[in-house]
């Protein structure tokens, strides 16, 4: 079992998957931190004049936070989806996750390393394509 997930990691780290997806789980505290500032603009500014609109780009960062907390959901019951949830999803530092799970500063450091191993294993099967017969017309 141990040789299992030493395959996983090592498969998920030599395709140079775990940075871009760091990147795509840090995107939720981006949309997060814009949903933020529209609402600091609504209520305090009031004066919209020197902004542009673009009435899309709310609803879009609402999506795609939406998308990345699915993903975290989606990956199978363990400490490392519930750490990758405490850390992206709550915005919690690496060390406050460890404290809340009840581990070491260093163990919750190898922790998310193994979790982003995991999401990224789990994200390339989502992106795999399933086999869908093709049909000729005569």
């Amino acid at each position: 079992m141990t040789k299992n997930k030493s395959e996983l990691f090592s498969s998920a780290t030599s395709s140079g998957n775990i940075e871009e997806m760091k990147n795509y789980l840090a995107g939720y505290k981006l949309y997060r931190d814009l949903l933020e500032l529209e609402k600091y603009e609504r209520e305090f500014l009031r004066s919209r004049e020197w902004s542009s609109e673009r009435p899309g780009d709310l609803t879009l960062a609402r999506v795609k936070m939406f998308e990345i907390r699915n993903f975290i959901l989606s990956l199978p019951n363990s400490n490392e989806k519930i750490l990758l949830y405490i850390h992206y999803i709550d915005c919690e530092p690496i060390e406050r996750c460890g404290d809340i799970m009840g581990i070491s500063r260093s163990s919750a450091f190898r922790l998310k390393r193994k979790a982003l191993a995991l999401a990224c294993k789990h994200k390339s099967k989502e992106i795999t394509p399933k086999k869908v017969p093709i049909l000729e017309f005569a």
